[in-house]
């Protein structure tokens, strides 16, 4: 008896290290939201845009900075010289010469026609394009967000619901069976109960191909790559519609015109770059210069 226990134990310990890992937690809408928001290949997308859009406003400073740079020289040797004039022979004598010589020097631009200050404004602007761009990928992402979730939790729904029916059917269909050959049911109510249960089989495997379907969609939202094992429970929070919106400021505020916005202020400052050619240059320019045999 003992060992029949360790043999059912045994294989229960086996079973449960080969079967394969158990299915993915249930996501509910808050942990889809923030999956979403890391791993969303449109939102990083649009955020390295913003990143990069930023890097480019901060280079545009060196514009207005001066310009510094500088020159350090020094030679060293030695000279040998051999006099012959002398009535006694003299050995050869050794001098060392050393020349030092340093410079710095500095630009300061003081007008360009407006070139670099139009070229940091474009910049900004820039950047805010790339901001409502990042917005409207965000609008996008979170309709998409709603739409598989929305999708999903109805086709999971409607599979279960489906069981129930098929379950149902087919307890139906036996008893019309059974009464069909007692002879109290007609041919046609069995074939018309069998019919039914077929729909309903048919219906459920529908409802699988949807499952199928709206957990890719929800996938490429999540930005993972294993659809089968994403599940979900709860349901999307409806919010209390506003009374009376004031449709006129949700206009502007919407990410699609306020980049409209910020592309027409980064062709305007494209003229005044383009302009800026025929404009003259006013440059301040210092130097300091030092030079001699001694290191200073």
């Amino acid at each position: 008896m003992l060992r029949n226990v360790s043999h059912v134990l045994f294989s229960v310990l086996i079973l449960a290290i080969c079967s394969p890992s158990q299915a993915a937690d249930v996501l509910t809408w808050d942990s889809c939201i923030k999956e979403a928001a890391q791993n969303n290949p449109d939102l990083k997308s649009s955020e390295a845009n913003v990143s990069s859009a930023g890097y480019k406003v901060d280079a545009t400073l060196g514009a207005f900075l001066p310009v510094i740079s500088g020159t350090l020289n020094a030679n060293l040797g030695n000279t040998s010289t051999l006099s012959t004039t002398s009535p006694t022979p003299v050995g050869p004598t050794s001098t060392s010469d050393r020349f030092y010589s340093a410079s710095l020097n500095a630009t300061e631009n003081l007008f360009n026609g407006f070139h670099d200050y139009a070229l940091r404004k474009q910049s900004m602007a820039t950047r805010d394009v790339s901001q409502s761009a990042l917005d409207s990928a965000k609008v996008q992402v979170s309709f998409d967000l709603k739409s598989a979730f929305a999708s999903l939790l109805y086709a999971q729904n409607y599979s279960n619901l489906e069981d129930s029916i098929i379950k149902r059917r087919k307890e139906n269909a036996n008893i019309v069976e059974l009464r069909f050959e007692g002879g109290v049911e007609n041919k046609g109510s069995a074939l018309l109960s069998k019919a039914l249960l077929s729909q309903a089989e048919l219906e459920k495997q529908q409802a699988g191909h949807s499952i199928e379907v709206s957990q890719e969609q929800l996938a490429r939202v999540l930005g993972k790559d294993n659809a089968d094992e994403i599940k979900i429970a709860g349901k999307i929070p409806i919010p209390e519609p506003v009374k009376a919106p004031k449709y006129i400021d949700i206009a502007l505020l919407n990410p699609q015109y306020r980049q409209a916005v910020s592309q027409e202020k980064v062709a305007k400052e494209g003229v005044t770059i383009a302009k800026s050619q025929f404009s003259p240059t006013l440059n301040i320019i210092g130097s300091i210069a030092r030079q001699g045999s001694t290191w200073f």
